[in-house]
């Protein structure tokens, strides 16, 4: 498969965004757990414990209510605390039942116990309010002590096992909570790491593919433009930078036939011919142009070469001819001199004779 650094960006980048992406969801997903989780701990048992602590919050004013009717004087003011501890009760009750509507299976035991003690207590405090309504104030304040008072501690011990009940499904819940939230962050954690450590490896691989290929290419270019043309480039990855350093390579070996190609003609071999890679290949159209040019001054200097040599010839034949006249000029010279020896040596006989 071809790696390219566009495939090696695309798939670094398609990683880290698919882990971005599965963290996000992952996180969404926590965080709803989480949320659910506190939802149900205010809905649930942080709302029992509250009804919890109102109940035996109830009980106490209640009693309170109910010992302010014992000490009223008047018929009037008792039967105003009655009523408020009578309406506190109903409301009480109520809690109760609401509490036991929602309890878990754990809980509902105790929720029961309260009930039951409550509306035990609600029918006591009808008998209270009935001796107070005789008259009967003392008999009303030892039934107050006795019964009443045996009845709220019971009532008071369940109210607190309901409290330790719902404190311990509150930090339950507040464990799984505070468990879900550390799990949730160690795994954002490493995943957070895991995506920054897997972009370094990724982008460190690239760059140094990337450096290797520039730094081979550099090495190139450089000899090149010293005029070394036996450098290649070797590279084993398979991407955009093997591509260049195939263009290195095929350039520099345009190169090494161009300059063997020069290499003959300056040797003398005009039989070469050169062939520009491309209508764009400068040097190419250039050898071919010189090549010819050079041909052409040849050709010339053979013409002139020959015509020299057939004037040459012609010179040769004259000179021959001219050297043949000057020896018959000879001959006739020679002749006339022994016709003057011959004239004077007559000239002077024909002196002595006269004399």
């Amino acid at each position: 498969m071809r790696f390219t650094i566009k495939l090696k960006l695309t798939l670094a980048f398609g990683i880290i965004l698919m882990v971005l992406a599965g963290l996000s969801f992952y996180s969404i997903n926590s965080l709803g757990t989480v949320n659910q989780a506190i939802g149900e701990l205010a809905n649930g048992p942080e709302k029992r414990l509250q009804y919890a602590l109102q109940i035996d919050r109830n009980l106490s004013e209640i009693i309170r209510q109910q010992k302010n009717a014992l000490l009223e004087s008047g018929a009037d003011g008792t039967a105003r605390y009655m009523k408020i501890a009578d309406d506190l009760t109903t409301t009480t009750l109520d809690l109760g039942r609401t509490g036991l509507s929602q309890a878990s299976e754990q809980g509902r035991p105790y929720w029961a116990a309260v009930i039951e003690n409550f509306e035990k207590f609600d029918g006591e405090s009808v008998k209270l309010k009935d001796l107070l309504a005789a008259g009967n104030k003392q008999s009303a304040i030892e039934f107050s002590n006795g019964q009443m008072r045996a009845l709220a501690l019971t009532i008071g011990t369940n109210t607190k096992d309901l409290v330790r009940v719902q404190l311990e499904r509150v930090d339950t819940m507040l464990a799984g909570s505070q468990a879900t939230y550390e799990q949730v962050r160690l795994i954002m954690i490493i995943a957070v790491a895991s995506a920054v450590l897997g972009s370094l490896i990724i982008a460190t691989w690239i760059a140094l593919g990337i450096n290797t290929g520039l730094r081979k290419i550099m090495a190139v270019a450089e000899a090149v433009a010293v005029g070394d043309l036996d450098k290649n480039v070797e590279i084993k990855t398979n991407d955009e930078i093997k591509d260049l350093v195939e263009r290195i390579n095929v350039m520099t070996a345009n190169l090494r036939n161009t300059a063997s190609v020069a290499n003959q003609i300056a040797e003398g071999d005009l039989t070469v011919t050169p062939k520009p890679l491309s209508d764009k290949d400068t040097l190419g159209i250039s050898l071919e142009k010189m090549v010819e040019r050079l041909r052409g001054v040849v050709g010339d200097a053979l013409a002139a070469a020959d015509n020299v040599s057939s004037g040459s010839q012609e010179l040769s034949s004259s000179s021959e001819q001219l050297s043949q006249g000057a020896t018959e000029q000879a001959s006739s010279a020679e002749e006339a001199s022994a016709s003057m020896e011959e004239m004077a040596a007559n000239i002077k006989q024909n002196a002595d004779n006269a004399a």
